[in-house]
């Protein structure tokens, strides 16, 4: 889908680029703009956890396909209206067996959660309401008003439709999806997301290769795990040498012109987003025919942070740096992946309103994310906020959202935070 891109009026940025310092809510709001990807795959239902219907979920069959006792208790034709009625016991039900044949007159059948009624039993007496002495049973009180019995089809009838198209199978939705009988559901398929990371420092590129010098590629790896988690499939990862072209000949590579076969249905690039010497990762996309939807979002971390649309499809470029890119991704790329999956994005942002465990300080000039835990009902801030630090990221739960110019807060006050 095609994304217009806002005017241009940053002339020391690559050509076709968005005002840079857009804010976080302008930025996020023009990737909603993208819808699902094509294609639609059948599955088994207890294969198909977290994915998308495309298709709704038809009952194969009656639900329940007789009628079932509700209850542990004695199954008997009629409410009766005395207080102590003795029936006859005349045999029991269990859940999966046959059907048992029809109640004579003054007679009771056994029966177990679950289990099929007489033709014309009208109720189920509960235990706590029954004393059986032998081959009788005797009411000790009234039976009561509820018949604690489900009626054939009381769930759904076959060919009804028991879930929507564009229903996400949630495990609630899967005990629905399961107790239809159908023996396949049709999903969205998954969309494929790609990894370019740039930089020579990184194993596998450049000076890396020497060992001397090489900084291990932290973020890769956290981003295919987001990825996946997310529900798409890491399509691709690529580590790509800081040097013109490289970024131009890997797009045209994993996603390509329109008609050829796609790899990939979105791209994610990191590191390279800023206006280093050798930072040529939008320079990259512009050459290749990206159309830059925006570039530099007024927040901290991840200021640098844009995104484009090549044959519309998305491209994502992340700082390098590790907490900075996996906050962005949080942000962005995990948003962007459930609406092309089909999924209602707005779950995706859940953001909560949470008391603080300790006061924090202003905020400065750019709206803030910062690493947080909970614990006993409350958030705390990491004591280092490092967009290039590996250990405090580990710890946290939640990012804590602080608008620009946001004046101290006191222990108690609370924040916006979302669950990392």
């Amino acid at each position: 889908m095609t994304v217009p891109a806002p005017r241009c009026t940053d002339r020391r940025a690559p050509s076709g680029c968005a005002p840079p310092a857009l804010s976080f809510a302008a930025a996020r709001a023009l990737l909603d703009t993208f819808g699902p990807v094509d294609g639609m795959e059948r599955i088994r239902p207890e294969q198909a956890a977290g994915r998308v219907l495309a298709e709704p979920v038809l009952a194969a069959r009656d639900t329940p396909v007789r009628d079932l006792a509700a209850m542990d208790g004695f199954a008997i034709a009629a409410a009766t209206p005395g207080p102590r009625r003795i029936f006859r016991v005349e045999g029991r039900s269990l859940p999966g067996g046959p059907p048992p044949p029809p109640l004579p007159p003054g007679g009771a059948c056994r029966v177990t959660t679950g289990a099929p009624l007489p033709a014309n039993a009208a109720q189920v007496v509960i235990d706590e309401r029954a004393v059986r002495s032998g081959s009788t049973v005797a009411l000790a009180v009234p039976p009561g008003d509820k018949p604690h019995v489900r009626r054939r089809a009381s769930d759904f009838a076959a060919g009804e439709a028991v879930l929507a198209a564009g229903m996400q199978l949630t495990p609630a939705a899967l005990v629905t999806a399961v107790a239809s009988a159908a023996d396949a559901v049709v999903v969205r398929r998954r969309p494929r997301v790609a990894i370019l990371a740039t930089g020579d420092e990184l194993p596998g590129t450049g000076s890396a290769l020497s060992g001397a010098n090489g900084i291990p590629d932290s973020v890769t790896p956290a981003l295919a795990a987001m990825i996946a988690a997310a529900g798409a499939t890491p399509a691709a990862i690529c580590h790509l040498p800081d040097e013109r072209g490289a970024i131009e000949r890997a797009l045209a590579a994993h996603l390509g012109p329109r008609g050829e076969t796609q790899r990939a249905d979105a791209v994610v690039i990191t590191g390279g987003a800023s206006r280093g010497d050798r930072d040529f990762a939008r320079q990259g996309a512009a050459e290749a025919g990206a159309q830059t939807i925006f570039a530099g979002v007024a927040m901290k971390p991840g200021k640098p942070v844009w995104c484009a649309q090549l044959a519309g499809r998305p491209i994502v470029g992340l700082p390098g740096n590790p907490t900075a890119a996996l906050t962005v991704a949080r942000l962005f790329l995990q948003p962007l992946i459930g609406r092309l999956s089909g999924r209602d994005a707005a779950r995706e942002e859940a953001w909560t309103a949470l008391p603080l465990a300790r006061a924090i300080p202003a905020n400065g000039p750019r709206e803030a994310f910062l690493l947080a835990t909970f614990a006993n009902g409350h958030v705390s801030l990491a004591q280092r906020q490092d967009a290039s630090g590996q250990r405090a990221i580990a710890l946290a739960t939640h990012l804590v959202r602080r608008a620009p110019g946001a004046l101290p807060a006191p222990a108690g006050a609370t924040v916006e935070a979302l669950r990392i």
